[in-house]
């Protein structure tokens, strides 16, 4: 009876150790994110135990410039990420992807990217813009977004002189401090700025852009199907 006993707690033991670690292989996701609101879905779900409930491990990595993530991304150490359609253009001529979902949008008719003057600057509109100085991130939603802005308010894109800074907290700092004349943010980074006195020229409401994007690598997609599946379900 006890050696009867003591073989069924191996194997109960020995199921249940083999369960959890192909459990764990199977569900481990690595999302690479930038902290805007467009990958605020899926940290809410982490806390909220969403994707834990469908069996997913979900790990996000914070970014701070789109050219890290996609460093990051081309370099295998994530398997997805939150993107935008331009850099996942850009990206698919480097890596195979799959772009899976559409992102949240900030608003039923923009993704809330804004071109803001800094707290001192004298520039209080779209026109007075013209030959001056714009922080952008290169070949991004944000250089896009911010020469649509432009455009619709019937100013050339050309018009405005635009440099690369990359880093979002590096952008937005220069702007609040008035190391800028102007940049273009997403938020929550255009409500902060605000907060410390920039001026909100204009934004992408009603430009009806939906452009915010999750995307895979093809090989995680092919090798793990049923989990990208959960992880849809769970979004």
């Amino acid at each position: 009876m006890l050696k009867k006993l003591t073989l069924k707690v191996i194997f109960t033991s020995l199921f249940m150790l083999l369960f959890a670690c192909s459990s764990k292989e199977k569900t481990k996701i690595k999302i690479a994110v930038h902290p805007t609101m467009d990958s605020f879905p899926l940290f809410i779900g982490i806390k909220e135990g969403i994707f834990e409930s469908e069996g997913i491990n979900l790990e996000l990595v914070s970014f701070e410039s789109a050219v890290e993530r996609e460093k990051a991304f081309q370099e295998k150490s994530v398997d997805g990420a939150c993107d935008d359609f331009i850099s996942a253009c850009l990206t698919y001529k480097k890596v195979p992807l799959s772009i899976i979902a559409v992102s949240m949008e900030e608003h039923a008719n923009g993704g809330r990217v804004a071109i803001l003057s800094s707290p001192q600057s004298k520039i209080l509109n779209l026109e007075e813009l013209k030959t001056k100085e714009v922080a952008i991130a290169k070949n991004t939603l944000i250089q896009y977004v911010g020469d649509r802005i432009l455009s619709e308010n019937f100013i050339s894109p050309d018009l405005v002189k635009k440099i690369s800074v990359n880093n979002i907290p590096i952008r937005l700092n220069l702007l609040v401090e008035d190391k800028l004349q102007a940049a273009i943010m997403r938020e929550p980074f255009i409500t902060y700025a605000q907060l410390r006195g920039a001026h909100l020229l204009a934004d992408d409401h009603n430009l009806e852009l939906c452009s915010n994007v999750i995307t895979f690598h093809k090989s995680f997609l092919k090798k793990h199907p049923k989990t990208v599946k959960k992880f849809m379900k769970a979004y």
